[in-house]
């Protein structure tokens, strides 16, 4: 199966696929939500994503959960990218517990794969747990 995982920090949806289990390089690297209070913007995120689960072929995408409250919450625009890949057509979606993710990196000594941006880390994570 193929697995995007996503991170959602600032207005960056950050990527990371797993094929089998096996980290798969791709160019597109991260999507950026340009004005969150523009429609425009929304309207091209949400092509801008079902072009990429087309083009890429992703059946899942797993994304990592965030706080919705206190110190640690998300932003509101991380939300609103949320809801727009849940509305993607062509792929399904999980929600993935932080903890559920470092647990697994830990108990399986998952390790960032030679080439992969440090900043994707989280999205690779996210998506090695869901595909177990």
């Amino acid at each position: 199966m193929k697995i995007c995982g996503v991170e959602l920090s600032g207005s960056d949806a950050i990527f990371a696929i797993v094929d089998d289990g096996n980290w798969q390089e791709c160019n597109t690297k991260k999507i950026t939500f340009g004005d969150s209070l523009d429609r425009r913007s929304a309207r091209f995120f949400y092509e801008a994503v079902n072009a990429f689960a087309r083009d890429q072929h992703i059946e899942l995408f797993a994304i990592k959960q965030r706080q919705d409250s206190g110190r640690f919450a998300g932003g509101g625009i991380t939300f609103k990218m949320e809801a727009i890949f849940q509305l993607c057509p062509d792929a399904d979606v999980i929600i993935v517990h932080s903890n559920t993710i470092a647990k697994d990196q830990k108990k399986n000594g998952w390790l960032r794969p030679d080439g992969m941006n440090k900043y994707q880390e989280v999205a690779y994570f996210t998506a090695k747990c869901a595909s177990r």
